[in-house]
């Protein structure tokens, strides 16, 4: 009996001791992860070159306009040509794949920065809400991972366009976050220099396309439908003949409408006056289908619904000359400054009421 007591103690005894060793190894390996986590979030913090973190760093500063959108106008928005028309002061803080998620959270964490915008111009057409072909246009959750858990605006965002499981784990778990994107933050990270780093875009937020690109591709098709051949079936005629009803039903993610519905919220709570508006697509004017009109009765109708203006540049002569363009729905710099001068002249001045 003496002897299974004394058994019972020793395996109890090692069993604390094993349990306390496991926490005092888990405490320390815990403390190490996260001393190097706040090591990589105040060295990612340093990253100007990082768009996100461009944006993010502007403090108490007014603007009297901005745009915003995806590359269409990150590259097609060339800020100087339209100062110079109007006088005026803007950014662009449009950059490449970015959906109305993403864009909202620019946006919002701008004007929280103390920041103040005049008039905002949302670039849009209908790649922008076509839930099917915006697979490729994901929320970049990567540029925001040194703020998630950080930042209450930009924690909440993150996690409502991520896996909530993995999300949890990026929050509470020090490192996890930077293991997940371990291509974007390897650990050589934290010894580079971000003192004098070169941009891609220029000090107001636009990177001009040059010249023509050496694989011209025409993606037009993801702006303006394609025509539907009488190869196609039956259904797919049908959807011709009610080019409207097939957008509105079928290509409308309703994720995608609940943060373009908070983002125009958003500036109107802010004071911040809204246009909504299409850049110009090469041969979009050309179109004898139909289907950019009902694209234009599509955008507009949304424009409507939450009472902001449209105006759309698909029936513009530019979309008619080459030489403006870098691909088919991308414009080089030529034209980019060519579609700025537009801008400035058909909606800037006309808003800012300026002769």
């Amino acid at each position: 009996f003496s002897f299974t007591v004394r058994v019972y103690l020793l395996s109890v005894l090692t069993m604390k001791k094993f349990l306390f060793k496991s926490v005092l190894l888990g405490t320390i390996l815990i403390t190490i992860l996260s001393m190097l986590e706040s090591c990589f979030d105040e060295k990612a913090l340093e990253d100007k070159c990082r768009r996100s973190n461009w944006v993010l760093s502007f403090k108490d500063q007014h603007f009297d306009f901005a745009f915003c959108g995806d590359s269409r106008a990150y590259n097609m928005i060339h800020i100087p040509t339209i100062q110079d028309i109007t006088r005026l002061n803007g950014i662009n803080l449009g950059y490449t794949g970015t959906v109305f998620e993403e864009q909202y959270l620019i946006v919002k964490k701008f004007l929280e920065n103390g920041n103040s915008i005049g008039k905002l111009y949302i670039q849009a057409d209908l790649l922008s809400f076509d839930s099917k072909k915006r697979a490729r246009h994901q929320f970049r959750v990567y540029n925001y991972v040194p703020f998630i858990g950080n930042d209450t605006t930009i924690t909440k965002i993150v996690g409502d366009n991520t896996n909530p499981l993995k999300f949890l784990l990026w929050k509470h778990v020090p490192m996890v976050k930077y293991i997940e994107y371990n291509m974007e933050y390897p650990i050589t990270f934290l010894l580079r220099d971000f003192s004098d780093c070169d941009t891609e875009f220029d000090s107001f937020g636009s990177e001009m396309k040059i010249g023509r690109s050496r694989a011209f591709t025409d993606r037009i098709n993801e702006y303006v439908p394609a025509i539907v051949t009488s190869e196609q079936s039956e259904n797919e005629k049908r959807k011709k003949q009610n080019p409207s009803q097939l957008i509105y039903n079928e290509l409308v993610s309703e994720h995608t409408m609940k943060y373009f519905e908070q983002l125009i919220r958003l500036c109107k709570k802010n004071r911040i006056q809204v246009t909504l508006y299409t850049p110009p697509l090469l041969n979009a004017n050309q179109d004898k289908s139909g289907y950019r009109k009902e694209l234009e009765k599509f955008l507009g109708g949304i424009a409507t619904e939450v009472d902001i203006q449209y105006s759309s540049f698909l029936n513009d002569s530019l979309c008619s000359n080459d030489q403006y363009f870098f691909d088919s729905s991308h414009t080089n710099e030529t034209g980019t400054k060519a579609f700025s001068k537009l801008i400035a002249n058909r909606l800037i001045r006309k808003n800012q009421n300026i002769e």
